[in-house]
């Protein structure tokens, strides 16, 4: 039997790799276009290849505040049941999300980025409720 990446290939190859005028696979533009009200151009997500993924860093003023943060994502993973590669590296957290199944971007990855996004401005305001 096939497994999902090989079903999966022409829909993804058709849709995620056409890119907009500004180099933004198509996928990624339509989906934060539709949902939230930022310009692709200026999100914080960056698209990187090989295989395709969005990345971010995360910056922290303290060492308290990145604790919360990382609580506040692994509930999200849990919730989410979706995981991604977290590099810490003192008061910086780099974050890349992909569908490992097909080696690509997929909505859930979208979905992740938004919450994450959210969670991260949240945790900023811990420290003051303290």
């Amino acid at each position: 039997m096939e497994n999902l990446k090989e079903i999966m290939k022409e829909y993804f190859d058709d849709q995620s790799r056409s890119r907009d005028s500004s180099g933004i696979p198509r996928m990624l533009s339509e989906g934060f276009a539709n949902d939230i009200p930022i310009v692709p151009s200026v999100m914080k997500w960056r698209v990187v290849t090989d295989p395709e993924r969005l990345m971010r860093r995360f910056e922290f003023l303290t060492r308290g505040i990145l604790i919360d943060f990382l609580s506040e994502l692994f509930e999200l993973e849990d919730e989410m049941g979706h995981n991604a590669k977290v590099t810490i590296d003192e008061l910086s957290i780099d974050v890349e999300i992909y569908t490992r199944s097909i080696d690509c971007i997929t909505d859930l990855d979208l979905e992740y980025t938004k919450k994450l996004d959210l969670i991260f401005e949240d945790v900023g305001y811990y420290e003051h409720a303290k």
